[in-house]
This record gives structure tokens, sequence and C-alpha cells, in this order.
């Protein structure tokens, strides 16, 4: 016999404490999707610079400098720990028993990997990581001699900006590579491609906010040339040009829905300035020191958090 269901029997106390519930939890996944999503780029001063709509570092508005630290507010403070880190990858849709993570990028995405393959292989999780700095195809083969192929990942995270000389080749190469992603993997994994950051702008320069924007963040966001004698802006790393990379990457991207383009620029302004180590023949240095690999990571949990 069918059980009758009273659709207009009145919700109970538990009933609408459960409706309020889900409620609130759906607003807070709208938010934090919203912390990771890419600023708006225009071009300024009337030149081809581009640079993100906004007038100081503190951009988002879900964060801002305070005595020199960058602080996060709620809901876009970063979460951190064993439980979080396993309940996001169990939002990873997956082909087998346990989920697939591949990294792909530079120098950082190799510290990134290592980091995180302990992090997270207790929780039903294989991570590999592909050097591949400019994401030409002859590297993404010869990465893949180590590592499973791009298109049998379950989640892919993609970076490259820091190590090319000028804007045409990173869209070509960035191109190429979507293109490739789109047409050749019968399954689709989640991907992510997240913006190449400036980082947190007081570990190399040792200036207080307000020196940093006035003599640094003019010349990323394209508001000033970079200087003659600018030793903060070696042109071997192209800071200057890091702005125009995310803004290319954003107009590449947007051809393909299901490719998420995330902004980590105001995670990255928290990535700690003290305690930094040598890596093995090379100087102290604010992108590789060790106190950032867990951090990184962090921020690539929190991003696969905000997207799923």
């Amino acid at each position: 016999m069918l059980k009758r269901i009273d659709c207009f029997k009145p919700l109970t106390y538990m009933s609408w404490s459960a409706v309020l519930v889900a409620a609130v939890a759906a607003a807070v996944d709208v938010d934090r999707k919203r912390c990771a999503a890419p600023g708006r780029y225009e071009p300024r001063n009337g030149t081809d610079l581009l640079g993100r709509a906004f007038d100081g570092p503190s951009f988002f508005g879900e964060g801002r400098w305070l005595n020199n630290k960058y602080v996060l507010e709620p809901p876009c403070d970063l979460k951190k720990g064993d439980a979080f880190a396993c309940a996001v990858v169990a939002k990873i849709p997956r082909n087998g028993s346990r989920a697939r993570i591949l990294t792909v990028g530079d120098s950082i995405s190799i510290r990134q990997f290592q980091d995180f393959k302990r992090r997270v292989q207790r929780c039903d999780a294989d991570v590999a990581f592909l050097r591949a700095d400019r994401l030409r195809e002859r590297d993404l083969a010869k990465g893949q001699q180590t590592a499973y192929p791009v298109c049998k990942a379950d989640a892919l995270v993609v970076n490259t900006g820091a190590h090319y000389p000028d804007v045409r080749p990173f869209a070509q190469d960035l191109t190429k590579f979507l293109r490739s992603l789109n047409e050749t993997c019968p399954t689709r994994p989640v991907t992510v491609f997240r913006t190449t950051p400036e980082g947190n702008p007081l570990c190399n320069s040792k200036m207080v906010v307000r020196d940093w924007e006035a003599q640094v963040w003019s010349v990323l966001n394209g508001s000033r040339p970079v200087p003659n004698d600018a030793l903060l802006f070696s042109r071997g790393w192209h800071w200057d040009l890091f702005q125009r990379y995310n803004a290319e990457a954003a107009r590449l991207v947007e051809a393909y829905d299901w490719i998420k383009l995330v902004d980590v620029a105001a995670m990255a302004r928290r990535v700690p300035v003290a305690k930094w180590e040598r890596r093995p023949g090379k100087p102290k240095d604010c992108l590789h020191g060790s106190p950032a690999v867990p951090w990184y990571n962090s921020m690539i949990l929190n991003v696969l958090d905000a997207v799923l």
C-alpha cells in the first residue's frame, strides 16, 4: 500500500533548522567561489599594458593590509588541517577508487607536489607532478614518463607564466595546451588554471605597504614602466608582465566553460616572510623557501574547495 504524503504538512522547528543550515551552506559555497574568482582586466593609460581594475594591493574586498600583514576575512579565510584536506579530496569526481590529482607547472609546483603528496595520500588520493615550465608538448610528453598522462587525472591544477619572456609566446603555448586538452581527453578532468601572483610583496622588497604600492605595485599593474635601475624587477623573471599573463589567461580560458581560472593573489600575499631557508646551491629566496611549501598547498586545497 502506498503511504500518503502530506505536501502541506507544516515544517517542524527541526525541519526549518535543516532548511536554514542548508541555505547558509549554499550561500557560503557561492561566496567561496567568489573569493577565488579572477578580477576584471582593462587597458591602462591608453597603452597595451593590462592591469586589474583597483587602486591598490587590497583589491578583493575579502582581505586587507593590517600593520603590514595581509588578512583574509570570512568566508575567504583559508581553511586548513587534515580533515579539510580529505574533505576536499572526497569532493573530486573520480574514475577509480582513488582520486588522481596532477599538478603541472614549474619549480614552485615541484615543491608543492612533494608536500602535497604527503598531505593527501592518506585521503584516498594519488598525486603526481609534471614539470612543464611553458606547457610545451615536448615537455609534457617528457614529464609523462614519470607522471600519468594529463587526460587520466581526475583533478588537474595548471600554472605557467614566470618562465616566459613576453606575453605572445605565453599566449601561443597556453592556446595550444588548452586546445589539446579540450580535443584529446576522452573524459575531462576537473581543471584549474591558477594565476601567477606577485607573492607576498614584503618578502623580497622589505618595504612597508605604502612604499611597495608606490614603487612596486605601480609597475606590476602597468601604471608606470619598469625603472632602468629596477633591482626589484629582475628582467629574468619579468615580474612586470605577470598581470598581463593573467589577463591573457583569463581571456583564453573563458572559451572553455569546463576549465576554471582562479586568482590566488590574495592568498599568496599571506605566504610567511620569516624563517626562509636556502636551497642547495641557491641563495635565500621568498618563492622556494621551505615555509612556502605547505602554504602553497593550502592555497591549492582552498582553490579546489571553492570550485568543486
